[in-house]
C-alpha cells in the first residue's frame, strides 16, 4: 500500500496517460504501468511509438508492480479534492484506489505484460533549453501533414547540424523552418512523428529547465527532470526543404493583426474545401477577396508598405492564416516573386522562422 497526495501524482500521471493507446488494439496499450521499488514510483505508458515514463519520490519499503486502467485512474485523480491524499493498494487481479472516504476497485493486468519500446544504446546526447526546444517546435507543427501517404510528412523534422537547432515541418503546400543558434558536438537528422510532437509540446509548456536529448537512429529521448519522453522516428527521407526556399525579390509589409482580421473575415465565405483567396497587391495597397459555390463573396482591404509591380495570386487563406500566427511580432513581411512562386512569411526583424505557402488557381 502506497499514498501520495493529489498534487504530486496528478502531473505526471497526465504525462504518461497522454501517449496511451485508446484504441484498444491491445488491452495492456490503455494501461499505465505502475512500478514500486524501495523509495520510488515509477509510473509509464506506451502506444508503442511512443513511451512516456515519470518517476515520484516514495516513503515505502518494498517492490510491486501492476498495470491500472489509465484513463480511468486519472479521472479519480483528477476528480479528488485538492488536497486529497490517494492511497493505492493493490490485489492480485485488481487494484483498491482509496480518497477519503471514497472506495475505488479496478481490474488490472500482469505487469508482466506490459511492453517497452526496444531501444538499444543511445550514443549521442546534448543539452536544450527547454524554450529554445519549445520555441522551434511551436512555430514549425502546425505545417505536418496529417494522414499523408507520404508518411515521411506526417512528422517533425529535428535537425542539429553543429551550430543551430532547427525544426522543420510541410505537409507539401506550405513548410514552416524554424532555427536558433545552438553549438554541439553532434549532428542530427530525426522525423519525430507527428502524436510525438503534439505530446512534447504539452510538456514543454509546463517545463523551464534544461532539456536532456539523447538519440540513435532509431529513437530520441528528452529527458526533462523526472519525465522521459521516448519516441520512435520516422523511417524516410524528408524533403530537401532549402530547395523551396523563394528568393522573394519583392516585399510587402502590414500590421500583423489588421492582416490576421482580414484574412479571417475574408476566409468565412471562402470555398470551404479549397480555401482560396485572391490577393491583389499595389503600392501601399493590398486587396483580398473570397467567393464559394453559393455565389458568396468576400472583399477585404489592408493598407501595406509595397513599392512593387502589380501583383495578383490565388492562396489557401487557410495556411495564409496558420503562418500569420504564427509570428508573434507587431508587423509582418510578405516576400514575393510572382503570381506562380512560393511566398514567404517572416517577421521583419528576424530570420528565425520563416514560413512559406505555395500559390494556387482560384
Amino acid at each position: 500500500m502506497i499514498t501520495l497526495s493529489r498534487s504530486d501524482l496528478l502531473a505526471p500521471l497526465r504525462s504518461v496517460a497522454s501517449v496511451v493507446d485508446r484504441r484498444g488494439a491491445m488491452p495492456v496499450l490503455s494501461t499505465v504501468l505502475i512500478q514500486v521499488t524501495d523509495g520510488k514510483l515509477a509510473l509509464r505508458g506506451t502506444d508503442l511509438e511512443v513511451e512516456v515514463t515519470a518517476s515520484l519520490p516514495l516513503d515505502f519499503v518494498g517492490d510491486w508492480s501492476t498495470c491500472i486502467p489509465a484513463r480511468k485512474f486519472l479521472d479519480i485523480v483528477k476528480a479528488a479534492p485538492d488536497d486529497a491524499q490517494i492511497v493505492i493498494k493493490p490485489d492480485t487481479d485488481r487494484v483498491q484506489v482509496k480518497i477519503g472516504r471514497g472506495r475505488y476497485g479496478m481490474s488490472v493486468l500482469d505487469s508482466d505484460t506490459f511492453p517497452a519500446i526496444d531501444t538499444g544504446d543511445a550514443p549521442y546526447q546534448v543539452a536544450v533549453a527547454a524554450d529554445i526546444l519549445q520555441a522551434v517546435i511551436g512555430h514549425t507543427a502546425y505545417a505536418m501533414a496529417q494522414n499523408d501517404a507520404r508518411y515521411y510528412l506526417n512528422g517533425l523534422l529535428l535537425q542539429l547540424d553543429g551550430q543551430a537547432l532547427r525544426a522543420v515541418g510541410t505537409d507539401g503546400g506550405r513548410l514552416a523552418v524554424s532555427e536558433r543558434d545552438m553549438k554541439s558536438d553532434h549532428t542530427m537528422s530525426a522525423i519525430i512523428p507527428r502524436k510525438a510532437v503534439t505530446e512534447l509540446a504539452k510538456m514543454l509548456s509546463a517545463y523551464d529547465g534544461e532539456v536532456q536529448v539523447r538519440w540513435s537512429d532509431n529513437f530520441v529521448e528528452f529527458v526533462m527532470d523526472r519525465v522521459s519522453f521516448l519516441t520512435k522516428v520516422i523511417e524516410g527521407r524528408f524533403p530537401d526543404w532549402q530547395r523551396v526556399m523563394p528568393d522573394a525579390p519583392h516585399e510587402c509589409r502590414a500590421s500583423r493583426l489588421e492582416l490576421k482580421g482580414a484574412l479571417s473575415r475574408t476566409s468565412i465565405l471562402s470555398n470551404e474545401k479549397y480555401k482560396g483567396l485572391k490577393i491583389n497587391l499595389s503600392r501601399d495597397h493590398m486587396a483580398l477577396s473570397a467567393s464559394n459555390p453559393d455565389q458568396d463573396m468576400a472583399e477585404e482591404s489592408v493598407d501595406v508598405a509595397y513599392t512593387g509591380n502589380d501583383l495578383e495570386l490565388g492562396i489557401n487563406v487557410a495556411f495564409l492564416l496558420d503562418a500569420v500566427n504564427a509570428i508573434e511580432s507587431e508587423d509582418i513581411q510578405i516576400g514575393l516573386t510572382d503570381e506562380n512562386s512560393a511566398v514567404l512569411i517572416v517577421d521583419p526583424d528576424s530570420q528565425d522562422d520563416r514560413h512559406i505557402v505555395m500559390p494556387m488557381r482560384v
